[in-house]
């Protein structure tokens, strides 16, 4: 076994979303992903709980066993910062219903009770690379990319300050098992060849985070919701 090779992550490039039903398939349809490049920070944490802790003291207040289990992970936890408004991905992200305008064009968005919390979406991101030039012997720069391929709860959270200064939006969702993603309905590598082809293997049901580097360029931004065809 040998590395494909090191990189430096810096910077984030494009992130793409992808709806999901309710068992974490992608969805075909004509407003399925949208890839955008408006975030200002993407944060992706893992949530734990600590192992149960197994204590039993002597008389003489010695331990004769103290030790901790292995902590649990629980998901991990995603927050999007977002400085530009795109009401398609705003859906994607949240649930919230699109408000179309005169002409049926996608104007902006309507949270409701019902709504609320109900973004269900595979989320990709991409990163940059600190140099510059390729590797001796690699025929295309390293980019970094993440993978939750099945999350929920996706919702708008925190203030919206209107101020004279940057209005952002900020996106919250976690993962969670039981996802089909397989290999990804999208190319994000290259082959032995060096063509665009997707994942090698497909990642287990039980996956809530990949990480790997690539040399496939991430995908350009778009505003707005983009087709996807199986």
């Amino acid at each position: 076994m040998a590395n494909l090779g090191c990189f430096k992550p810096l910077q984030g490039a494009t992130f793409r979303v992808t709806k999901l039903d309710e068992c974490g398939n992608p969805l075909f349809d004509e407003c399925s992903y949208a890839v955008s490049d408006g975030q200002t920070e993407i944060e992706i944490t893992p949530n734990t709980t600590d192992g149960q802790q197994f204590q039993q003291l002597n008389a003489a207040g010695r331990p004769l066993v103290n030790q901790q289990a292995d902590t649990i992970l629980n998901w991990f936890d995603y927050k999007v910062t977002m400085a530009v408004k795109d009401p398609e991905l705003f859906w994607l992200m949240t649930g919230a219903d699109i408000f179309l305008d005169y002409g049926g064009l996608s104007a902006g968005n309507v949270i409701t009770s019902d709504n609320y919390a109900t973004g269900r979406l595979a989320l990709e991101v991409w990163l940059g690379n600190a140099d510059e030039v390729c590797p001796p012997g690699v025929p295309a720069p390293f980019f970094g990319y993440i993978l939750l391929p099945f999350t929920n709860d996706g919702k708008l959270t925190d203030s919206i300050t209107v101020a004279n200064d940057l209005i952002t939006y900020t996106f919250t969702g976690r993962s969670r098992v039981g996802t089909p993603w397989g290999v990804g309905p999208y190319d994000v590598m290259l082959d032995n060849g060096g063509l665009p082809a997707p994942l090698p293997t497909p990642i287990s049901s039980n996956a809530h985070y990949l990480d790997l580097g690539t040399q496939l360029p991430p995908p350009l931004p778009e505003c707005g919701c983009l087709e996807l065809i199986s």
